[in-house]
């Protein structure tokens, strides 16, 4: 994993640093995290546009759930176990082609999207995710996101948006 260490974020109205300390914060598992780490870790992501609605409660949460990916140009995993939140770069959502050869592009996705909601019913991907650009994300496995869930319904419901919404429309 490359760390992008100094780097804004794309959004200039946005725009936060990416520190090594930051990124390291969130790289401990979260039964490993100090008060501190947390402080640090809410600090940055309070002011992240992906998180703009959601309860600051929430975000305190995902400060101990939570773990930072950087992935490159051209990445595409199997991400249907996740919930993840872009804090930087683009990602192109595709569905299998007609033909069976391919994908066809459906959207993208940039800095304050989030995808991986799906991981809450147990439902297969509508939809393949293939980085676009270089792309700092924010996960959540489906574990600690059906925690999230069940303790902040009332905040996340209406905040998550469906890619199954915009894929069953095909």
């Amino acid at each position: 994993m490359k760390l992008l260490s100094g780097s804004p974020l794309t959004d200039k109205s946005q725009t936060i640093l990416v520190s090594l300390e930051w990124t390291e914060r969130l790289d401990k598992r979260p039964t490993d995290r100090t008060s501190d780490d947390l402080d640090i870790i809410f600090s940055k992501l309070k002011d992240v546009k992906a998180f703009e609605k959601f309860h600051p409660l929430l975000i305190q949460q995902l400060c101990y759930y939570s773990y930072f990916e950087n992935l490159e140009k051209g990445v595409t995993r199997d991400l249907g176990t996740n919930w993840f939140a872009i804090l930087s770069g683009n990602v192109d959502v595709c569905v299998p082609s007609e033909n069976g050869k391919g994908h066809t592009l459906i959207c993208s996705l940039g800095a304050g999207a989030a995808f991986g909601e799906s991981i809450l019913y147990d439902t297969p991907r509508n939809a393949t995710i293939i980085t676009s650009s270089s792309v700092m994300l924010l996960r959540v496995e489906q574990k600690d996101f059906k925690i999230l869930w069940e303790r902040n319904k009332q905040y996340l419901h209406g905040v998550i948006t469906s890619l199954s919404q915009l894929t069953n429309t095909l």
